[in-house]
């Protein structure tokens, strides 16, 4: 019978060979520089304004967006349609975070004025804040695929909480006592916090509130490899493996996100203290938005409408498309408009990668043939 096993075993190592190949060129294209497929201007409820805080896997947006009254209104861009998603009571809300199941959290107004953080799902918004039985300032800002928060609440001081299957847990603090600031600002599936603690970045982890010792710092996101990213005293970081980076966006500026691939997105003040985007990975290191993507603005000069700067590099999700907040030219004049700009690898990428695997495929049929 080995006659008849060879052939089958041959067949499947260059089966489990050409699977390798193929998920290698994927990370060879997920590592390679990328162009602009689009730069969409998500729009608004009727006031002239928006901004783009957070972004899941399926490419649904969040954020904020004016009404025509004014107030600003919690918005999930999905397929094309932006959705109000209401208040707690009160006139405004925003959005800022968004899992891969649709789960949206933020902030929202009740009917005393007081800003609540919320959950979002199904349709339905809940309150998070909960503690004392008042309606104390709170505002979540992550969730996880797992439906765990991170949310900030304020009593006698601000504290960091980690929401999970209906129950708020306090992190505690790093020190400054009841009255100390504590927020609560990115979470990964693992259910890994990071944020700040009188004045020092942390993550939690395991039970455990650890300082990141960056001078002066603030973590507001992490990855699901571990990697922190966020603002210091002398600018934007990344946090890896003990190991703090200084990406080279010097002070006043910050990094808002980094998606698994390691690629992290913020904000750069200018020499002229104008806000630009930026978007660094090891490659590429750090590369503002409008240079990188020059192509896609228009000038603002005429009656042309589009971007004519992206200000702000919200959110990032694990295909590369980004989300923030930029200025748009109408034809007329110039309003704050929440974008999503979502890459592709180049042209050539794609070819190398869709040749390698037709040869591959070609050199098996061949084997095939000759058994």
């Amino acid at each position: 019978m080995r006659w008849l096993i060879d052939p089958i075993i041959s067949s499947m190592k260059s089966q489990t060979l050409l699977i390798a190949l193929f998920f290698a060129s994927l990370s060879l294209v997920a590592s390679l520089p990328l162009r602009a497929q689009e730069l969409i201007n998500l729009g608004d409820f009727g006031g002239n304004g928006s901004q783009a805080f957070g972004i899941n896997n399926l490419n649904q947006v969040v954020g904020e967006a004016n009404t025509s009254d004014g107030d600003a209104a919690a918005f999930l861009y999905s397929n094309g349609n932006m959705t109000n998603l209401g208040t707690l009571g009160g006139l405004s809300s925003t959005a800022m975070g968004i899992n891969d199941l649709g789960e949206i959290v933020g902030w929202a107004e009740i009917n005393d004025g007081h800003r609540n953080a919320f959950l979002y799902s199904n349709g339905v918004m809940t309150n998070l804040s909960i503690f004392s039985g008042t309606n104390n300032f709170g505002y979540a800002s992550g969730i996880n695929n797992s439906g765990q928060v991170a949310w900030t609440y304020a009593g006698s001081g601000f504290r960091a909480v980690l929401y999970s299957n209906g129950t708020s847990r306090d992190l505690g603090s790093l020190g400054g006592g009841a009255t100390s600031i504590n927020l609560a600002e990115g979470i990964n599936n693992l259910g890994q916090v990071v944020g700040t603690s009188n004045g020092s970045a942390f993550i939690y982890s395991n039970g455990t509130l650890t300082n990141l010792n960056v001078s002066g710092g603030e973590a507001i996101a992490i990855n699901n490899v571990g990697q922190i990213v966020g603002s210091s005293t002398t600018g934007a970081f990344l946090y890896s493996n003990g190991t703090v980076t200084d990406l080279g966006a010097l002070g006043g500026n910050s990094a808002f996100s980094i998606n698994d691939l390691g690629q992290v997105v913020g904000r750069l003040i200018t020499s002229s203290s104008d806000s630009q985007g930026f978007l660094y990975s090891a490659d590429l290191g750090l590369v503002n938005l409008n240079a990188l993507y020059a192509s896609l603005l228009v000038s603002g000069t005429d009656s042309q409408a589009g971007f004519t700067e992206l200000n702000n590099g919200y959110g990032i999700n694990n295909s590369g498309s980004i989300v923030g907040n930029g200025t748009y030219w109408d034809g007329t004049s110039s309003f704050s408009k929440a974008f999503l700009l979502m890459p592709i690898p180049e042209p050539s990428t794609w070819a190398l990668l869709l040749g390698g695997c037709s040869l591959l495929a070609l050199a098996r049929v061949r084997r095939s043939v000759k058994v």
